[in-house]
Order: structure tokens, then C-alpha cells, then sequence
């Protein structure tokens, strides 16, 4: 749910504007959408073998939950699919820029439908599924969801006794049992998987640092700033080392190299050049150190970019780490309780 509100009602500007650029966002979002979207796949595997295992159960579903349970089941698969296949295994697909703009414009009472029609035909199903879901939404049990559990905070205590199992109890026995396997391999796997991918990104990190050390950058003084803008606080004289250091030296070397150009890019440089016969040494020197600067700041900043990926990488891992130990404890007490 926070992906798809950050993804949708939050304008991309908005995040460019806090420094996450669309790489960055793009490799978040699939990369967390890709596990919560697996967690909720389990979840919904366990809640309908509980359905259909438990006779007592199964008795009370009614049409109107088989319903609910198809719809959900259409929306999470639809989901997976566009994530998984389109995003993270396919080239990628902008969606803020279309179908985030045309949900906002809905909510908004402005629909534009244009923005729609150049959508992958996975999306535009997902969207409609959702709608769908939220159709149905208020007469299904999913209106529980809005109900406030405040009479729960003054609920009085329920005693639990142990009881002979009775007839018809060995199948809920066994759906526990069935559940404590499932949630104690996935909590294994994750344990296992968690200290790995931290401990990879902490090595990209390190990675990374070497090859900064290695290249022997510093931040110039403002005495040598050519733009005539001090450098960030305390930075003068100070090595670059990490991503953020390497983020700062990268707008340095903008601020300078338009300082030296007059303001022009390199290809406007390079269009000036041409149109003076190509022959102008002075227009060539400016050009080459356009170029140069160029290509100094995109080294930068691609370790910056790589510098981002390990700080997700890390995260991820103990993420995956705590959830997976969450997972081992309900397995646990599912199988002490069945």
C-alpha cells in the first residue's frame, strides 16, 4: 500500500526535488514491491488453504468471500505480473508519468483518458481490477478494514483452556502444521538470504571507497572555484569517499566547467565551433574542457548512483533478516499451539 501511494499520488518532481532521481526510485520500488508483493502471495495462499482445508471454514464463506477472494487474487497476480515482468525482467515502464498523472486527475474529478491509451495492456488491467476491488469493497468482510478497534482496548481477557481435539479438529491441525512449514522455510530462507545481501552491499561499499581513494580526489578550495561558489562546509582539502562526497565534487565540477564555458553545455559549445569553420583554437580548448568536465562528473555521479544501490542493498538485507526471524517465531508458535 505505501508503494503505491508514494508511486501514485506522489508527483515525480516531488521526489527529484528531494534527490531521488528515476533510477534510484525505479530500483527501490521493484526491488521492494518485488518482496512485499511475494509476501502478500503467501499470505493469500495460506488464507484460502485455510479456507478450503477447515471444514468449519469453509461452511461459513459465502459467495459474496469467494467473490472478494477471486478479485484479490486477479489485482496481487496482475500486480506481480506488472512488476515482475515488466519492470524487473522487461525494459521498465514509467508509470508516474502516465497512469500515476491519470489516477491523480481521477481522484481530482479531472480525468484525462489520453493518458491511458499508450499504457502496456498489463497496467491498464491492473488498474481495472483495483477498481473493481474497490467496487466491492464495502460489501465484502474487507469493510473491516475501516472499522476502529477502539472497543478492543476495554475488550475483557479470553481464557484459553486445552481441550481433547475435537471431531473435525485434526483438519485445522493440520492446516497449522501445513502453515508452520511454510512460514519457517520462507523465515529460513530470508534469515539466510538477509546477512548476504547486507553483508554484498557492505562490500560494493567498500568497493567503491577503494576506487575513490585510488583516483585521489579532493575537494578544491574556494580559491580555485572558478564558478566562485564556496564548496559544501568543511569540504575543502577533504578526500572524496563516499557517494554523497562524490554526488558534491560532481556539482563542483558542473558549476565550474559552466563558469569557464560562459554558461553553455557542451554540445552548444560544440555548435558554435562548427559554425566557425571548425578551425576556432580557442572555441576548441572550451570544448574539450566541456567535454572533460562532462565526463568527470558522470564517473561521479554513476558512483553515486552505485553508492545509493549498496545503501538499498544493505537495507533490504535487514529487512529480510528481521522478517524472516518474525517468520521463524510465528512458526514456532503455530506449532506449539497445534
Amino acid at each position: 500500500m505505501g508503494g503505491h501511494v508514494l508511486g501514485l499520488l506522489v508527483p515525480k518532481s516531488w521526489t527529484a526535488a528531494v534527490g531521488v532521481d528515476e533510477h534510484l526510485y525505479h530500483l527501490v520500488s521493484v526491488s521492494a514491491g518485488t518482496v512485499a508483493g511475494l509476501m502478500v502471495v503467501a499470505g493469500l495462499a495460506l488464507l484460502l488453504a485455510r479456507r478450503l482445508t477447515s471444514p468449519r471454514v469453509r461452511r461459513t464463506t459465502t459467495r459474496a468471500d469467494k467473490v472478494l477472494f477471486t478479485v484479490l487474487a486477479v489485482v496481487i497476480l496482475l500486480g506481480m505480473s506488472a512488476t515482475v515482468g515488466k519492470n524487473l525482467l522487461g525494459g521498465g515502464y514509467d508509470y508516474r508519468a502516465t497512469i500515476a498523472v491519470w489516477f491523480r486527475g481521477v481522484l481530482s474529478f479531472r480525468p484525462d483518458p489520453d493518458l491511458m491509451t499508450g499504457v502496456p495492456l498489463i497496467f491498464q488491467l491492473h488498474a481495472m481490477s483495483a477498481w473493481l476491488l474497490a467496487a466491492i469493497w464495502p460489501f465484502t468482510r474487507l469493510v473491516h478494514v475501516w472499522s476502529a478497534p477502539i472497543a478492543y482496548l476495554w475488550r475483557p481477557y479470553v481464557v484459553y483452556r486445552r481441550r481433547a481435539v475435537p471431531a473435525g479438529g485434526r483438519e485445522m491441525s493440520a492446516v497449522r502444521g501445513a502453515a508452520a512449514i511454510l512460514l519457517g522455510a520462507a523465515g529460513a530462507a530470508m534469515v539466510a538470504a538477509g546477512p548476504v545481501m547486507a553483508l554484498k552491499g557492505a562490500r560494493g561499499r567498500a568497493d567503491i571507497r577503494a576506487e575513490l581513494r585510488g583516483q585521489a580526489i579532493s575537494f578544491p578550495g574556494q580559491a580555485i572555484s572558478l564558478s566562485g561558489q564556496a564548496p559544501p562546509a568543511g569540504a575543502p582539502g577533504r578526500d572524496v569517499l563516499t557517494g554523497p562526497q562524490a554526488r558534491a565534487f560532481a556539482e563542483v565540477i558542473g558549476r565550474n566547467v559552466l563558469a569557464a564555458t560562459g554558461g553553455r553545455t557542451y554540445a552548444e559549445v560544440s555548435a558554435e565551433l562548427m559554425a566557425a569553420g571548425g578551425d576556432d583554437e580557442a572555441l576548441t580548448r572550451l570544448r574539450q574542457t566541456a567535454f572533460t568536465g562532462q565526463m568527470l562528473r558522470a564517473s561521479l555521479l554513476n558512483a553515486y548512483q552505485a553508492w545509493q544501490v549498496t545503501t538499498l542493498v544493505i537495507g533490504l538485507g535487514a529487512l529480510l533478516t528481521v522478517t524472516g526471524a518474525a517468520l521463524l517465531a510465528a512458526s514456532a508458535l503455530l506449532a506449539t499451539t497445534g
